[in-house]
């Protein structure tokens, strides 16, 4: 009778470890930051695949597929991007170059750019700011360069501002201007 009360007593402490590990899954992420997140992705890895194309033929001598060309990488930031911006950021996130800067730069001096780490933490002053560290890796030397920012976002979690603080030493690392 004892080993049996004893074999309980195990097994009861036993299913209550694994019971307690289970539930304490790790939290869930904040939306904001799952949509930043995102939009760093975006910004800082590639281009490859219609990306490239679509730069490719952003250099042609026809000024047919050029406008042809033009449409199609409005399209696809449209796809890939517009859903995280509020529409009036989105307009000048687009117009200013910011969607696409770092691509071209990356394609026209042949790299590649990956994103190592991402370090997203929300501001400590404002619930809607949020700081991140983007390490984000460009091949042919295989080298690497943190980039640091801020993004802002809405109450609805629609992104506001982005302002990179050193994106300048990215595209100087990749030959911009040579």
């Amino acid at each position: 009778m004892r080993n049996h009360v004893l074999n309980c007593i195990i097994l009861f402490g036993i299913l209550f470890l694994i019971a307690g590990c289970s539930s304490s899954a790790s939290p869930i992420k904040d939306e904001n930051i799952v949509h930043i997140e995102a939009v760093l992705e975006e910004t800082f890895t590639g281009p490859h695949g219609e990306l490239t194309t679509i730069y490719a033929e952003l250099e042609n001598d026809s000024m047919e597929i050029i406008k042809a060309a033009s449409k199609d990488l409005r399209i696809y930031y449209e796809e890939n991007l517009k859903s995280y911006f509020t529409g009036q950021y989105y307009t000048k996130f687009v117009n200013t170059n910011k969607a696409s800067t770092f691509h071209r730069t990356a394609y026209r001096n042949g790299y590649q750019m990956e994103i190592k780490d991402i370090n997203i933490e929300q501001g400590e002053s404002t619930e809607t700011a949020y700081d991140f560290t983007v390490n984000v890796g460009y091949k042919k030397e295989g080298e690497a360069i943190v980039v640091t920012g801020r993004v802002n976002v809405n109450d609805d979690g629609k992104v506001t501002r982005v302002i990179y603080h050193n994106g300048g030493a990215l595209f100087e690392a990749m030959g911009k201007g040579r």
